[in-house]
C-alpha cells in the first residue's frame, strides 16, 4: 500500500514538473517582441514582400520570372517502416533555378506541420510555423528577420491543450530550418548546374 502511495506521489511530482517545464517553454516562446528595437517599417516592408510572393505562388500559373517545384514523399515510422503520414515541398524560384522566394513545407503524422519560408537574395526574411489539428490551426508562430538577426516574433496559441502535446514542433528554430531549406536548395542547384555542365 506504502508503495502504491510512493508512486503515486512520484508520478503527480512528474505531471507537476513537466507542466511547470511546458508552461515556462510557452512563457518564453510567447513573447510577442524580443528584446531589441525593432523598426515597424521594417516589420511592414517585410510582411508587404511576403504577401507579394503569396500573390505570385497562389496564382499558379508560370510566367516569366518565376517557376514552381514540387517535391513530396511519405512519413514512416522508425522501427516498423509504417506508413503514418506524408509531405509536401512547394518552392517558389527564378526561371534559371539559382534565387528562391519561397518554399512551403506541409506534412504530418498526427498532426499537420506548415512551415513557410520567404527568401530576398536568397536570404531569409521571415518565415511562419502553423500546427492544425482537424484543418483547424492550434498554434502559429510568424518571424522577422534583417541580416540574420531575429526582429520581431509573433506567437499565437489557439489550443494550449492540444499544442501541448506536440512541444518538438514548437521547440523548433525557424531560422535554422529555414537555412538547412536554403542549403538544399542551392545543393540542388549546384548539382543541376554540374551535371548541364557534362552535357
Amino acid at each position: 500500500m506504502q508503495e502504491v502511495r510512493r508512486l503515486a506521489l512520484r508520478n503527480s511530482i512528474m505531471r507537476y514538473l513537466q507542466t511547470y517545464i511546458f508552461i515556462t517553454l510557452l512563457a518564453l516562446l510567447s513573447r510577442t517582441v524580443s528584446y531589441a528595437q525593432y523598426d515597424t517599417s521594417e516589420i511592414g516592408a517585410i510582411k508587404a514582400y511576403a504577401e507579394y510572393i503569396d500573390s505570385i505562388n497562389n496564382s499558379g500559373t508560370q510566367n516569366n520570372e518565376f517557376l514552381h517545384s514540387v517535391e513530396d514523399g511519405v512519413i514512416k515510422r522508425k522501427r516498423s517502416g509504417k506508413t503514418v503520414g506524408g509531405y509536401g515541398e512547394y518552392m517558389l524560384m527564378n526561371l534559371r533555378e539559382d534565387t528562391i522566394y519561397r518554399i512551403e513545407y506541409n506534412g504530418g503524422a498526427r498532426i499537420t506541420v506548415n512551415k513557410v519560408y520567404y527568401y530576398k537574395s536568397n536570404q531569409l526574411v521571415t518565415s511562419k510555423l502553423e500546427l492544425f489539428n482537424n484543418k483547424r490551426v492550434i498554434y502559429r508562430r510568424e518571424e522577422f528577420y534583417k541580416d540574420s538577426f531575429n526582429l520581431l516574433t509573433i506567437v499565437k496559441i489557439k489550443n494550449e491543450k492540444k499544442t501541448k502535446r506536440h512541444t518538438h514542433e514548437i521547440e523548433l528554430s525557424l531560422f535554422e530550418d529555414g537555412l538547412k531549406f536554403l542549403d538544399k536548395f542551392k545543393d540542388a542547384h549546384n548539382r543541376h548546374k554540374q551535371e548541364s555542365l557534362k552535357l
